[in-house]
């Protein structure tokens, strides 16, 4: 009876809150190739969030994954570092490091997740620090994203003669050449 009693209560309070305001809505609008090393290629995922309401969002924990050719190769939870003004919409860029193992050419993806949000009372604050409701926006998108060329591991350099101490004849505030490493 109990449990009936907390799932009741939390239906209750679940739909009061979310008639209270209409759902944000997310559109990844782009996906490019930021960073490269041997070990990964970084990707970068643009998303609008939009608003309609009239007062404004924080965003909280965006969660996401990405597959590349149906193997998923990422999954993981960042802040949204975003509050979405009333009426407005705003740009979040979701960072995505994909293993640099067969990461090369065009490849199709498949991008998914969520991102939670708190909308503005006391008790939507209670709730959501709680655990207890936590209202979020999904989104998805799939495509073909070309990864580029793979990057052979780059080469360990012989050690180098230590570097030497800038000369008392070096002005201070300046820096002393330095002569490159061949």
């Amino acid at each position: 009876m109990r449990k009936f009693l907390w799932a009741l209560g939390a239906t209750l309070a679940s739909t009061a809150l979310s008639g209270c305001h209409t759902k944000p809505t997310i559109e990844v609008v782009d996906a490019r190739v930021t960073g490269r090393t041997a070990e990964a290629v970084l990707v970068e995922f643009d998303l609008d969030a939009t608003n309609p309401n009239d007062f404004d969002l924080p965003m909280h924990e965006a969660s996401y994954s990405l597959s590349v050719d149906g193997r998923q190769v990422f999954h993981g939870a960042r802040s949204a570092e975003a509050t979405l003004g009333r009426g407005s919409t705003q740009r979040i860029v979701l960072p995505v490091p994909v293993p640099a193992a067969g990461a090369s050419g065009e490849r199709r993806y498949l991008l998914t997740g969520s991102i939670q949000y708190v909308t503005p009372s006391e008790l939507a604050d209670v709730f959501f620090d709680a655990r207890l409701i936590r209202p979020s926006v999904g989104f998805s998108d799939r495509g073909v994203l070309d990864l580029g060329p793979t990057l052979s591991p780059a080469p360990v350099a012989p050690s180098a003669a230590p570097e030497q101490p800038p000369s008392p004849a070096t002005p201070p505030g300046q820096m002393q050449e330095m002569t490159p490493i061949r």
